[in-house]
């Protein structure tokens, strides 16, 4: 897995989406040798979009992580209310990334 932190560095509108991202993969980085889960990694529609989905699936459940701000918007999802989601706190204000 490669990260680019260019949205981090510059704090645009995509910086706290690229920061869930990588606690996301740092996640699945931790958990690849856990023979129960299975990182999900980027999910593609069938034009090739992007398309929401569970971040881990195996274990007895599937699995996403989020922050406290986007649960609702998890929730709403057609696999919102029968997956566990566990909560990071976020982008903090006060980290600079190294350019």
């Amino acid at each position: 897995m490669e990260f680019n932190n260019k949205n981090l560095v510059v704090r645009d509108g995509l910086a706290a989406t690229s920061f869930g991202k990588a606690v996301e993969w740092r996640a699945a980085q931790i958990l690849q040798n856990d023979p129960t889960l299975k990182h999900t990694g980027m999910s593609r529609g069938p034009n090739g979009q992007c398309i929401q989905s569970p971040d881990f699936v195996g274990a007895g459940g599937t699995y996403k992580i989020t922050t406290q701000a986007w649960l609702p918007g998890h929730l709403a999802l057609s696999y919102g209310h029968t997956t566990t989601h566990i909560n990071h706190p976020g982008l903090p204000t006060n980290t600079v990334f190294p350019r």
